[in-house]
């Protein structure tokens, strides 16, 4: 039998919640929504411990039963849909979108953003599959895909997809001189520069400093400066 919530002292590192003190022995788990786990949280955690706008799961699930609460503009009725990293949250009564990113510290942060950020997403396409002449499937970071009829898009390109109609509307390359967010390694949150590529490995420079990681960490936001709000 799958249990929907485990010891909090075991939960995933990127999970920015309380892990000792009173009443906070469990916390739920995200059901699978394509993300990895270590990069998704559940409403219940998103709502209750992130944004505090509830202080209990019964709250969340009013909230979520009452009111528009949609994630990339579908609206989400289970208090344990995964919410995983790009991800928009729109929360209707309040007026609010927000991105869930990561933090210099690696832990998963929900961040205003404004409603013209809130129509896109940028996805990393990490593999493709041929399924027919005109039939190409694009599988991203995050467990979604795309079909297309053309195979002009590389691996490790960003997408930037128009959520309202699960359109592309443009692609970032990753090449010299983009700017990368980083989900893993040692500069895990960090923005940086593309110096140059080799094989699995990518230099990033920022400000001054400038260091070697793999290019899986990294996810392009920008051509020449960051077309997205990943940080405070």
């Amino acid at each position: 039998m799958v249990k929907n919530h485990l010891k909090r002292l075991f939960a995933k590192k990127t999970w920015p919640i309380k892990r000792k003190g009173p009443g906070r022995r469990y916390i739920s788990k995200p059901n699978p929504s394509g993300h990895k786990q270590e990069l998704a949280v559940s409403l219940n955690v998103l709502l209750r411990d992130m944004l505090k706008v509830a202080k209990t799961k019964k709250e969340v699930k009013n909230i979520l039963k009452n009111q528009v609460v949609l994630v990339d503009g579908k609206r989400r009725h289970d208090e344990k849909h995964g919410v995983g990293l790009f991800d928009v949250i729109n929360i209707e009564k309040l007026k609010t979108s927000y991105r869930l990113t990561l933090n210099d510290k690696g832990l998963l942060t929900a961040i205003k953003i404004s409603d013209a950020e809130a129509a896109l997403k940028p996805v990393k396409v990490t593999s493709k599959k041929i399924l027919s002449k005109n039939s190409i499937q694009l599988n991203m970071l995050g467990g979604h895909n795309l079909l297309v009829k053309k195979d002009t898009y590389k691996t490790n390109n960003t997408l930037v997809i128009e959520l309202k109609n699960n359109s592309i509307k443009k692609e970032l390359p990753m090449q010299k001189g983009s700017q990368a967010f980083l989900i893993g390694g040692k500069k895990i949150g960090s923005v940086g520069s593309i110096e140059s590529i080799e094989g699995d490995t990518i230099l990033i420079k920022k400000g001054d400093d400038v260091f070697e990681t793999l290019k899986k960490f990294a996810i392009v936001i920008g051509e020449k400066k960051s077309e997205f709000k990943v940080s405070e």
